[in-house]
């Protein structure tokens, strides 16, 4: 199925995804968990490399959970297959309390749409304890390449005319469908070239191999400091307080363009029903402390939950990436 025909039509997917953002924000009675929790160390599986966006935010999250709960929280980075493999590898294990999964609505809406017979689903399989933030995403290029605004950009681009390579964290990621998105709504030509995570993609990246990606904001920000690549714009429905001289996709001519990358945590759902009342509490204490979400998402360069819209105003909310 062509690409622009998969775009347009996850968004269904998206939608019934979406209605686990609402008992992420809503939901204020999970139960306790058993007394002496936790007994050993609880993990934190996440489908993505280190060092980016995700990796970011599980690592200050199992920090918080560590000191709150007195036992050790790690984080266990199982990337690939557009960030499915994680959320496999977290469906199959026991919902106990101490095996959780942080993961974005959006890659996984992606993945379960493009990937034909999914092992393991969001919705079906996990249980929503919190609403953590969103991990913005920014248009960067090369440093070789002479734009430094989005028109500059669009205007090299399509003189190339197709001659031009761009890089993904992996087939089916977002990162792939903001720039395919992007092609879509400018007539641009690009070829597609996918890495096992942005950390992977930078050194093609800063060599000019590949001339332009899609990334996380956290995970960008210190190669744009270091002047190897340049930030042109920010991918996300309203600018980013973490760099607030880029304006938006949207801002800079692209009506309609605008992508916010919703991340939560979740727990595997309970195979009987006796056992749903094994969500650990104190995890979705730390996730609901503002004061500390702000903190986190200062240091991850991204956006704290803004209060939660009611239902049914949520679905439209999270379903907004201009596709259609």
């Amino acid at each position: 199925m062509p690409t622009s025909a998969r775009i347009a039509t996850f968004l269904n997917r998206r939608q019934a995804l979406a209605g686990l953002a609402a008992p992420l924000l809503a939901s204020t009675a999970i139960p306790a968990f058993a007394q002496g929790y936790p007994a050993h160390t609880v993990k934190i599986v996440i489908g993505y490399p280190p060092a980016g966006a995700t990796d970011i935010l599980a690592r200050l999250l199992g920090q918080k959970m560590a000191d709150r709960l007195g036992q050790s929280v790690v984080v266990d980075n199982r990337p690939g297959a557009g960030s499915t493999l994680g959320m496999d590898i977290a469906a199959r294990l026991p919902a106990d309390g101490y095996n959780l999964l942080l993961s974005g609505v959006t890659s996984q809406a992606i993945a379960s749409y493009l990937y034909a017979s999914p092992k393991s689903d969001l919705a079906r399989d996990f249980v929503p304890i919190a609403l953590l933030a969103t991990a913005p995403h920014m248009l960067i290029v090369n440093s070789e390449v002479p734009a430094k605004n989005m028109a500059e950009f669009l205007a090299w681009a399509k003189a190339r005319n197709g001659d031009l390579n761009f890089a993904s964290q992996g087939v089916g990621t977002l990162s792939h469908l903001e720039s395919e998105l992007l092609l879509q709504q400018t007539g641009l030509k690009a070829t597609h070239v996918a890495y096992k995570g942005s950390s992977l993609a930078y050194p093609d990246l800063i060599s000019g191999a590949v001339s332009f990606m899609f990334d996380s904001v956290a995970a960008a920000t210190p190669l744009v400091k270091a002047g190897k690549v340049r930030a042109l714009a920010v991918a996300a429905s309203r600018p980013v307080p973490a760099v607030p001289d880029l304006p938006t996709v949207s801002q800079s001519g692209i009506a309609g363009y605008d992508i916010d990358n919703w991340f939560g945590l979740y727990a595997p759902r309970a195979r009987r029903r006796m056992r749903s009342r094994c969500w650990p509490r104190p995890p979705s204490r730390c996730c609901r402390n503002r004061p500390q979400l702000t903190a986190w998402c200062r240091r991850a360069l991204s956006s704290p939950p803004a209060t939660p819209p009611a239902w049914p105003a949520w679905p439209p909310r999270t379903t907004r990436v201009g596709a259609r």
